[in-house]
């Protein structure tokens, strides 16, 4: 997209709109490219970015939250899928309760 925007002598506006994606984006890429980061296909932002997993902050959370809903679990126990019969509202209420 930025080499197309380059082509039409815009600043990147005429081919965000015909995309549907930001100018910003548009006007960054030609020089991602010069500068040789590499952004992967179909990607608009770098590996790595974004909020981190809730479990790389509290490494017990996941045997917490599976001794909570453990007595109504159904499903094989050694596969990574489990159902549930609880509702959200009741592990809300329940998780409320512990904080």
């Amino acid at each position: 997209m930025g080499a197309e925007a380059t082509h039409f002598g815009s600043s990147g506006v005429v081919v965000a709109l015909a995309t549907g994606v930001a100018a910003d984006t548009v006007r960054r890429e030609p020089k991602e490219a010069t500068d040789g980061v590499a952004v992967a296909v179909g990607r608009s932002r770098k590996p790595g970015g974004g909020r981190k997993c809730a479990e790389s902050h509290d490494e017990e959370l996941v045997t917490a939250f599976s001794a909570l809903i453990e007595p109504d679990t159904m499903g094989d126990s050694i596969g990574p899928l489990l159902w549930t019969s609880q509702s959200i509202r009741k592990i809300t209420e329940k998780l409320a309760l512990l904080t």
